[in-house]
């Protein structure tokens, strides 16, 4: 798994600037941004949620507690809670 320094060295650029190209948080060039994304597609580049995790101290996951799944209410709050919109259900 391609890591945002594989993508920083293939692109020719800082870990920082891969940073502000896939956050949008800077401003940068329009090369410099087509060097970078190029670099993410040939190199099949993600995210890792999990170190990203652990760098913002965030994981933006909440944990419920069920007393009976095969009760359909229960599977249909959860499924209810999965649709927020912006977010893909995982079913």
């Amino acid at each position: 798994m391609p890591t945002v320094q594989d993508v920083a060295r293939r692109a020719g650029v800082s870990a920082a600037s891969v940073s502000y190209v896939l956050n949008g948080t800077r401003y940068v060039s329009e090369e410099l941004r087509e060097r970078v994304l190029r670099a993410v597609r040939e190199l099949d580049y993600e995210p890792n949620a999990a170190a990203r995790t652990l760098r913002s101290n965030r994981s933006y996951t909440i944990g419920l507690i069920l007393s009976d799944l095969r009760n359909p209410f229960f599977t249909e709050t959860v499924r209810g809670i999965e649709a927020v919109p912006g977010r893909p259900a995982t079913t």
